[in-house]
Order: structure tokens, then C-alpha cells, then sequence
């Protein structure tokens, strides 16, 4: 599959989304309509950046875009304040913002195998990280 249709929007109680191993390279506006999304899926796909239709979803609370082409953590993913899992593993990431340390909720953040050359002392701001992939 290469697109998520538009009328996902009507899906609108749908809580969990995966669609791992496709050629998806981004996600319609309509997407950012499923506000009672809690579950991200979208593990080697074609994404080269974190779709911004999903910054309000403010609900979820995991999200997977590992294995695909992202250069960057987007600054308004401090807007996904449940957010509890972050797994950007297996991608091109050089720099997190600073933004990441307001994810307050995130207790698995899974970076590894990133081009990241340093590590934020912000990070520390955290407390409930439990679990940490660099």
C-alpha cells in the first residue's frame, strides 16, 4: 500500500492503527481527525519526517515510525503529552529536540541505530523513562 485513504477520518472511534511494511511516505490532513487514536503504527514505511497531521492527536499514548527515512523529531511532539512509548529505532535522526523533554508521560524511548552524535542533558527532565534505546 503507498496511501492511507482520506476517509479514514469516519473510522472516528478507531484506537489503534498499524500500517507496518507498506511504501506509506505520509498520512492525509484527514488523519489528524481520529482523536481517540492511542496506538501508532507505522514501521518501515517511507516516511521521512513525523506526519505534523498527527500533533493534535493529543490521546496517543504509542507511536512507532521505526524503520523509515526520518532526519528529525518534529518540536511540537511536546503537544503529545500522554505519549508513553516513542520508537523511532532503525533512522537517519541527528539531533532531538528540546522539546522531547516535556513528553513528561514517555517511559520507552527507543533510538537506537540513529546518526546521533550526542545525548541532551535535558533528558534527565524524564521522570518516568524506564526503558532507553540510543
Amino acid at each position: 500500500m503507498k496511501n492511507i485513504p482520506t476517509y479514514i477520518q469516519k473510522l472516528s472511534s478507531l484506537q489503534d492503527i498499524c500500517f507496518d511494511s507498506n511504501q506509506i511516505s505520509s498520512l492525509p490532513i484527514e488523519f489528524g481527525k481520529l482523536k481517540n487514536l492511542k496506538k501508532l503504527q507505522g514501521r518501515s514505511n517511507k516516511f521521512t519526517s513525523i506526519p505534523d497531521c498527527i500533533k493534535n492527536l493529543t490521546d496517543l499514548k504509542e507511536i512507532s515510525f521505526a524503520q523509515n527515512q526520518l532526519t528529525s523529531i518534529p518540536n511540537w511532539i511536546e503537544n503529545l503529552k500522554e505519549l508513553n512509548h516513542l520508537w523511532l529505532e532503525y533512522n537517519e535522526i541527528d539531533k532531538l529536540p528540546s522539546t522531547l523533554e516535556k513528553l513528561s508521560n514517555l517511559y520507552d524511548l527507543n533510538l537506537r541505530t540513529n546518526k546521533l552524535d550526542s545525548f541532551p542533558s535535558s533528558i534527565n527532565k524524564l521522570k518516568k523513562l524506564r526503558k532507553l534505546n540510543l
